[in-house]
């Protein structure tokens, strides 16, 4: 009785192109390739992130926060770390170039505040967040 399969030169070219769309779609969900039609005023998330530069201090435990950008945050993202501890607290505030704003915040056990900007631009015709990433961030040492 003669058995019937693939051959293995058939079977490790079908396993090299199954490893291979499992890598790009790896690479496209880790570096976010959808995010290329975000917009803000015609420019790219990256470029908008650059020009969103928030002044941020601590007095006690009340965070305070400047935008000195070019851009006003649709809202602030605060990430309080202690060694690998995260903890993330979306702020529902707008701030406009040249506008403050304060918050006191629970600090026990924090080490560093990251106080990053969250931009509103649009995807298409739908208006869509986009939270910076944390290198936009203004670092606070507690």
């Amino acid at each position: 009785m003669e058995r019937r399969g693939i051959s293995p030169i058939v079977a490790v070219i079908l396993l090299i192109v199954f490893v291979a769309l499992v890598i790009i779609i790896i690479l496209i969900v880790a570096f976010g390739v959808g995010e290329e039609g975000w917009q803000k005023k015609g420019k790219s998330a990256e470029d908008v992130c650059k020009r969103m530069i928030l002044d941020a201090y601590l007095d006690e435990e009340i965070l305070y926060m400047e935008n000195i950008g070019d851009y006003p945050t649709y809202q602030i993202l605060i990430k309080k770390m202690s060694g690998d501890y995260v903890e993330k607290e979306t702020l529902d505030i707008r701030l406009g170039e040249g506008s403050s704003y304060s918050e006191e915040l629970d600090l026990s056990g924090i080490d560093e505040v990251l106080v990053i900007p969250v931009a509103l631009g649009t995807i298409g015709n739908q208006k869509v967040a986009k939270i910076c990433a944390d290198k936009f961030g203004t670092q606070v040492y507690v």
